[in-house]
């Protein structure tokens, strides 16, 4: 990930700190024996650190829908800089697909990474549709 990725990242859980989330009647809230909690957003699914005192301290950046096609376009590991693959700005992300590796071998324990190639469909968690509670927190 680039540094200005890390950093827009970053401001994003920053400036969903400073605002504490609504809570509707239907959020699973998950409580810690100090106080802070962590609360489930149903629809859309979004999950919220708080604190003892009720300050939000991290929460996850608004989804950005259920799917995007991800091109099989070589990311060159050496020497240039490719261009950012796709990316799916959402909940617990996932890629059904291909992946491939190209490394030059350099011995039996070592190699060089030339580049890595992901191609198929990004999916991203959208609601959470059943929630049960286990053992006594």
């Amino acid at each position: 990930m680039c540094r200005i990725g890390v950093v827009a990242g970053l401001c994003v859980v920053l400036l969903a700190a400073a605002v504490p989330p609504a809570r509707a009647a239907d959020d699973i809230v998950v409580a810690a024996p100090g106080g802070a909690r962590v609360v489930v957003t149903r629809d859309p699914v979004r999950v919220s650190f708080l604190d003892a005192s009720g300050r939000t301290v991290l929460s996850q950046a608004a989804p950005a829908g259920g799917s995007a096609p991800v091109a099989p376009v070589p990311e060159v590991q050496f020497g240039t800089q490719s261009p950012s693959p796709a990316a799916l700005y959402a909940p617990f992300a996932f890629l059904v697909g291909s992946r491939s590796l190209s490394q030059t071998p350099g011995g039996q324990w070592v190699g060089t990474l030339q580049q890595v190639t992901e191609g198929g469909t990004a999916y991203a968690a959208t609601r959470v549709l059943a929630a049960t509670p286990k053992g006594p927190a």
